[in-house]
Order: structure tokens, then C-alpha cells, then sequence
């Protein structure tokens, strides 16, 4: 085979496991906020996706693996998400408010993705081996929120601590919009952001 045509077929080959692996967690992504991770299964995931469970083997280590890869895609996804609309918007309370109408677009398009972000937190508290991976991947999110916090505040000192706060709210919100989207409409995480942001310059003493 010549050498050119053999390496097209290397990079088709590494494409297809791609294409697979996307696939593979995308199904799963289904398969978790149904039946959450306890109630999925390998096959299950599987046949959702179209696959051989040798597949999903062939890709991840085990449920397990399957499992914290889709938490490090969704957080990762999150992030580049923040970053396009920082790039995207001028000023910083622009990008704020960017963020946070992305963050309420994405519970009313994707509901599911708050059951499958209650079943992260559900098998950090429930698998200690676990526990340090995935703290590591919602400390990823509220570092991102803290460099946006403090280009907003102009407060680096407090913008850690604000980070946190509002990264409790944006997961409690969307608890309680899932369950009850019109006596809590988008709206109030934005004005309650908003507040927390205007408390924080107003407490600045620079």
C-alpha cells in the first residue's frame, strides 16, 4: 500500500473511533439522566449509541470511566462556552450577562442536563475513590467564574469566594427552574447574579 494512502486510512480509522466515542457519550448522556448511573448499564448504553459493548470497552475502561469522561465533556464544554461568549462581547458586565443567558438557555433547551449534573454530585458524595476527580472538575468551573467575576468587580480578593457563591446559585436555580420553570423563570438568576455583582463592586473600597 503506498505510504500516502495508508496514512488516509489511519486518519479515517482514528476518525470513525472518534465519531464512536462522541456517539458513545452521547448515549450515555441519555442513558444517566434516565435511569441514573446506578440504573444504566454498559449494554444499555451500548444499544442506545448502536454499538458492540466491545466498543464501549474498546473507548473507556468501564461505566465508571464512561461515566466521569461525559462529567469532564459537559464541564469542558462549559468552559469553552464562557470563553466564546468572553470573546464575544466587549465589556464585562455584557459577558456576564451573556453567561448567565446561556447558562438559563441551556436548562430550558437541555432540562436534562440538570439530572445528569445532580447524578455528578450524587456519586462524588456516594464514591469516595471518586470524590477528589470530580471536585476537581466543578473547581475547574468556578475558576473560570472567578477570572470573569474579578474583570467584572475589579475585586480579585473577593472574586473566589463570589465565584462560588454564584456557581451554588446557577446549580440551585436550576434545580428549582427544572421542577418549576414559571414561579422560577430565567429571569431571576439573571437580576439575582446581577445583585450579587452590584453588591460586590458597591463593598469594593478601591
Amino acid at each position: 500500500m503506498p505510504r500516502s494512502t495508508e496514512k488516509s486510512v489511519k486518519l479515517t480509522r482514528k476518525e470513525a473511533q472518534q465519531q464512536t466515542r462522541q456517539g458513545l457519550l452521547a448515549a450515555a448522556a441519555r442513558v444517566f439522566s434516565e435511569h441514573g448511573y446506578h440504573g444504566a448499564s454498559v449494554p444499555a448504553i451500548a444499544a442506545r449509541a448502536g454499538c458492540t459493548t466491545g466498543a464501549v470497552y474498546s473507548n473507556f475502561r468501564g461505566k465508571e470511566d464512561l461515566f466521569l469522561s461525559l462529567m469532564q465533556q459537559r464541564m469542558e464544554q462549559e468552559a469553552q462556552q464562557r470563553d466564546h461568549l468572553s470573546r464575544a462581547h466587549s465589556t464585562p458586565a455584557e459577558r456576564t450577562r451573556a453567561t448567565a443567558a446561556s447558562w438559563t438557555g441551556l436548562l430550558e433547551s437541555r432540562p436534562e442536563e440538570v439530572v445528569l449534573l445532580v447524578e455528578f454530585w450524587l456519586y462524588a458524595v456516594r464514591t469516595p475513590r471518586a470524590r477528589t476527580h470530580i471536585a476537581s472538575r466543578f473547581a475547574a468551573v468556578r475558576s473560570g467564574l472567578t477570572e470573569l467575576i474579578a474583570s467584572v468587580t475589579d475585586t480579585r480578593d473577593e472574586a473566589a469566594a463570589l465565584a462560588t457563591s454564584i456557581q451554588a446559585l446557577a446549580y440551585g436555580f436550576a434545580l428549582q427552574h427544572v421542577a418549576d420553570p414559571e414561579g422560577v423563570p430565567a429571569e431571576a438568576f439573571l437580576t439575582a447574579v446581577q445583585t450579587q455583582l452590584r453588591g460586590a463592586q458597591a463593598a469594593d473600597p478601591r
